[in-house]
């Protein structure tokens, strides 16, 4: 005798205890990921160094990614998830910062001057 389902019977992929999905339903299980990549997920990618012109830049999460590193070469840039950049984190010059980014679609950045900014995504499924 085949199984039947119940019709009542949420029609959803499973998770496994409930695993909370990202923006692209993969279950986020708490680990690393696979790899990294230096460009970002839009049609027409944005390779790392990223030029900085004054102006706000837009950064399209990947599919898979989890994590975005930030690294300023000789200014420090402003890192937000609202494109207006009215709320924003600053990465001082000559560091790294990692963001979690699993659930956005989108990191916008802001130069406080002309410069070149590195980026990674630390992704599930590096490409």
């Amino acid at each position: 005798m085949a199984y039947t389902p119940s019709p009542y019977r949420a029609k959803t992929e499973t998770t496994f205890n409930g695993l909370i999905m990202d923006g692209n339903r993969n279950a986020l299980t708490g680990a690393l990921g696979n790899g990294f990549q230096t460009q970002d997920g839009a049609s027409s990618p944005v390779g790392s160094p990223l030029a900085m012109s004054g102006s706000v830049q837009t950064l399209t999460v990947p599919n898979g990614a989890v994590e975005c590193t930030i690294n300023p070469n000789t200014a420090s840039v402003k890192v937000s998830e609202d494109s207006t950049m009215s709320v924003y984190f600053v990465v001082p010059i000559g560091t790294s910062q990692t963001f979690p980014c699993a659930r956005q679609e989108y990191i916008y950045l802001e130069g406080t001057s002309p410069d070149t900014v590195n980026f990674y995504f630390n992704s599930l499924n590096a490409s």
